[in-house]
């Protein structure tokens, strides 16, 4: 019997049976028909509110495309995309089994095909309008990439369990994407969707090639993939919308982590990421404040361009990096939070920072496997120059050291 499990807008699914995969001799019609009114009744408990983002249950089961009313047990609903709408009752073969390579038309899709192993790439149609010929979809062996079909509002896929890439790009008139029953995706990449505030996966917990949200409107993390718990890697950049990084933690095992253009962002407050292999901190305009996290430990670290930048606090208490450049926090003044750091593996760098007076945080550091370079130390005398650059020099450095000012 193959079942699905539905969790919607933070509702858990009490009950759902699906029909079976390859029916015995001597299944009759009706005892499908029995099966498919079995799937149809789901159940859904109350929802949750997590990080100030409510989840409201009749709004989550309408973003699903789902309607329901609330009863003793919780939340009854009734599937749009009912059995008898989804393959046939043909005995002894599982109905859906077409394989597809790239699509550019929606009425090559069987509208009731449930099992896809190639992939479903739908791109650069302005006459597309809905998705809906997707709607039974359970399964996609290759990757689900859709593209460039501004009139595309909802993308709803209430069955899908599992895909390998996930790719949603261009759509600048989306709004909602819905998938409440997928479970097993390699990859997920949404980029310049500028108008999709809602963005809900909510059984993923890993993504072993990477989770990538670009120019989305989405605000929060935890309201996107609450049990989201390993990733290969995560950019998170051009979010104007995401105010905090409230989420449990997620495994990165070694993998790079990109935090870019989150202009709502004012600390990194509630910073999940472990096992940072790598990490950018960019170009965030109203970053005040980082935090300690010695799960930088022996990780490579660049942080530039914010230019409210007070602090290097997500630094305090590391003990070795394999590299660190910090370039253009226009008000940063101390490297204070350095003060732990006792090796970094290849170059160190620090430049172009007008406000920095105070480079003591980096003269416990016991040696540099690179270069070390401290440039555009504008706010520094002559004087003040020669200085720094004799207490750098009892670092043990194996590249070239330079301290200049403005040049």
């Amino acid at each position: 019997m193959l079942r699905n499990e539905f969790l919607m807008a933070g509702l858990t699914l009490c009950a759902v049976a699906c029909v079976d995969a390859e029916t015995e001799t001597g299944d009759t019609k009706e005892g499908a028909t029995a099966q498919s009114a079995e799937r149809e009744s789901l159940v859904y408990e109350p929802g949750f509110s997590s990080g100030g983002f409510e989840y409201d249950p009749s709004e989550g089961i309408a973003a699903g495309g789902l309607d329901g009313v609330e009863t003793e047990k919780g939340i009854e609903v009734k599937s749009p995309v009912r059995a008898e709408d989804c393959g046939s009752d043909q005995k002894g073969v599982f109905p859906g089994t077409t394989h597809f390579g790239d699509l550019t038309d929606l009425s090559e899709i069987p509208s009731r095909v449930e099992f896809v192993t190639g992939d479903v790439i739908i791109s650069a149609d302005a006459k597309v309008t809905s998705l809906e010929a997707l709607r039974c979809i359970v399964t996609i062996g290759g990757t689900l990439q859709i593209e460039g079909l501004p009139g595309v509002k909802r993308f709803n896929m209430p069955r899908l369990v599992a895909a390998g890439d996930l790719e949603i790009d261009s759509m600048k008139g989306l709004h909602s994407v819905s998938m409440p029953a997928l479970k097993m995706l390699d990859s997920l990449s949404v980029t310049k969707a500028p108008a999709l505030e809602r963005l809900w996966m909510p059984r993923v917990k890993v993504l072993n090639q990477g989770l990538n949200l670009e120019d989305i409107a989405v605000f929060s993390l935890e309201g996107t993939l609450p049990r989201l718990e390993s990733a290969g890697s995560v950019a998170l950049m051009d979010l104007p919308q995401l105010e905090a990084l409230d989420h449990a933690p997620i495994d990165l095992a070694g993998g790079d982590l990109t935090l870019s253009g989150l202009d709502g962002l004012e600390t990194l407050d509630g910073f999940p990421f472990d096992a940072v292999g790598s990490i950018e901190i960019s170009q965030n305009a109203d970053l005040l404040s980082t935090i300690g996290a010695t799960v930088l430990d022996d990780a490579d670290v660049l942080i530039a361009e914010n230019p409210a930048l007070v602090d290097l606090k997500i630094l305090s208490g590391v003990v070795a990096l394999d590299a660190l450049e910090l370039s253009t926090n226009k008000a940063l003044s101390t490297v204070e939070d350095l003060a732990s750091l006792d090796a970094v593996a290849g170059d160190l760098v620090i430049d172009d920072h007008p406000a920095l007076v105070d480079y003591s945080g980096i003269f416990g550091l016991a040696e540099v496997g690179g270069d070390l370079r401290i440039t555009g130390a504008q706010a520094l005398s002559v004087d003040e120059l020669g200085t720094l650059e004799a207490n750098v020099s009892a670092i043990a450095v194996e590249g070239d050291v330079v301290v200049a000012g403005v040049e």
